[in-house]
């Protein structure tokens, strides 16, 4: 298999919007890929998506000078804590690809509940230009169905 190696470019004067996530080929073949929406800061060859890897990556863009406004990241376990340990106060975001897919894997494609169907329905909201308007309605959904979630995870179904 060819090996590509990343050079990394010159760290510009401001800090940046850093975009993180893996992209795999096969079970074991995937890469690693840091980017500000337009260009391609860092990318390596990786087997699996690692807290390891992640580190090496991160350390080696502050060491060419990097600074960070914000990180979007597609919430990989630990991954939150370890830019929250390096970065305490740069807000952390997950993607909204990723999140639409872990609320899908929760209440499935064809969700059974009134709940399920009212958030499934409020996903499409997610990536709208007026992100208060998720987060309201969000909130909304939650208090109107308050006992039904309560009683879910009471009963952990």
């Amino acid at each position: 298999m060819l090996k590509i190696e990343c050079v990394i470019p010159k760290a510009p004067t401001h800090a940046i919007n850093l975009l993180i996530d893996a992209t795999f080929f096969g079970r074991e073949y995937g890469y690693l890929c840091f980017h500000n929406n337009k260009n391609i800061i860092y990318f390596e060859e990786i087997k699996s998506e690692s807290i390891a890897a992640f580190k090496s990556a991160l350390y080696k863009l502050i060491n060419a000078g990097f600074r960070f406004k914000s990180f979007t990241i597609d919430g990989k376990r630990g991954f939150i804590q370890t830019l929250k340990s390096i970065f305490p106060s740069t807000p952390i975001q997950m993607c909204h690809f990723h999140q639409k897919a872990i609320i899908k894997r929760y209440i499935t494609n064809n969700p059974k509940t009134q709940c399920g169907l009212e958030l499934k329905s409020l996903i499409n909201v997610l990536s709208s230009d007026e992100p208060q308007n998720f987060i309201d309605q969000f909130y909304s959904l939650q208090a109107k169905y308050a006992e039904f979630l309560k009683e879910k995870n009471d009963n952990k179904a």
